[in-house]
């Protein structure tokens, strides 16, 4: 969303306003990017460029292979397109949309449930574009020269400009107008057919760390994670226990349990939210310790300088030397 917004002359900074990402942070490649954060932008690129038809579909167009992680890998990997449909749901958690998936088979075919009832209104159309967009590159990706053969169906409940955009960009599907659902529909034995890059060990290796990784962010999320998202709104004046806590509806005690049964706590987190910022500023942003020290909300570069030392064993000039 952010390249889209910068090829329409958007700054990353409008974009990211009150998601509490900076553009510094965008940089780590081991960044994880929470589904409210996420929105966030997307509601910020609505609103300046307006839900218009197409807009989805050009953030989509960016998706590769690549783009999905270790997913995209099990997926090209798979023996047939019935193991990268069943790659796709049991790991849907680590793609980017964010409608529930199923599929149903019967004799004439197989039917995706593409549920959107959870997904917020304001951005619903435009995650759809988008997820179809995404959709397109995988297919051709994965499935290769089988694409053209295929003819497929998809049942969207959009007016005529969308259907027109998504039937161009799916040129082997028809595409249905349809009230009530979304859903793709394919032909009997399609599933069945093998793909181009089929490797069995591969396939095998990635669907275990596709497994891995699953739990790792599960560890991640609950509380802690939405208390470190709270915090990361405003680094340079973060708020206090109680305040975060009203935030969450929650009272202080329930709180303060809560994440102590994740195994954290609130100081800890927000230490650990200052350390990570500081670090990024340091030695990404190039910042002096006393830039970072202000930023990050300290009245002193010396207060700030002894508690990073006590994060990180390391004084933060020897951090910005290295």
């Amino acid at each position: 969303m952010v390249q889209v917004g910068a090829a329409h002359g958007i700054p990353e900074v409008t974009l990211l306003a009150g998601t509490g990402l900076t553009v510094a942070a965008l940089e780590d490649q081991a960044l994880l990017v929470e589904a409210e954060q996420e929105l966030g932008v997307v509601r910020n690129l609505i609103w300046e460029l307006g839900d218009t038809p197409g807009l989805g579909l050009e953030a989509g167009k960016r998706f590769s292979i690549g783009s999905a992680g270790v997913l995209g890998f099990a997926l090209l990997s798979s023996l047939t397109a019935r193991d990268a449909v069943s790659v796709v749901v049991r790991y849907s958690t680590l793609s980017p949309a964010y409608a529930a998936l199923t599929v149903e088979e019967d004799g004439d075919g197989a039917v995706f449930h593409y549920d959107v009832s959870q997904v917020p209104a304001d951005v619903v159309d435009f995650l759809v574009e988008r997820d179809l967009a995404a959709l397109s590159n995988v297919l051709t990706m994965v499935a290769g020269p089988m694409l053209g053969t295929t003819v497929g169906r998809i049942d969207l409940p959009f007016g005529e400009d969308r259907r027109r955009l998504i039937a161009e960009l799916l040129p082997s599907f028809e595409i249905v107008g349809a009230q009530d659902r979304t859903a793709i529909w394919l032909p009997a034995g399609v599933l069945d057919f093998p793909l181009p890059r089929a490797d069995p060990h591969t396939a095998e290796i990635c669907a275990q760390q596709c497994a891995e990784l699953i739990e790792r962010r599960r560890s991640r999320r609950g509380i802690a994670a939405q208390v470190r998202t709270l915090l990361l709104r405003s680094p340079g004046d973060m708020p206090e226990l109680p305040d975060v806590a009203r935030e969450l509806m929650l009272s202080d005690r329930t709180l303060y349990r809560r994440l102590e049964e994740e195994g954290t706590s609130f100081r800890d987190l927000r230490n650990e939210v200052r350390e990570a910022l500081a670090t990024e500023l340091l030695t990404r942003a190039g910042l002096t310790v006393s830039e970072v020290a202000r930023r990050l909300g300290y009245s002193e570069p010396a207060a700030f300088s002894r508690a990073y030392k006590s994060w990180t064993g390391k004084g933060p000039s020897e951090v910005r030397r290295t």
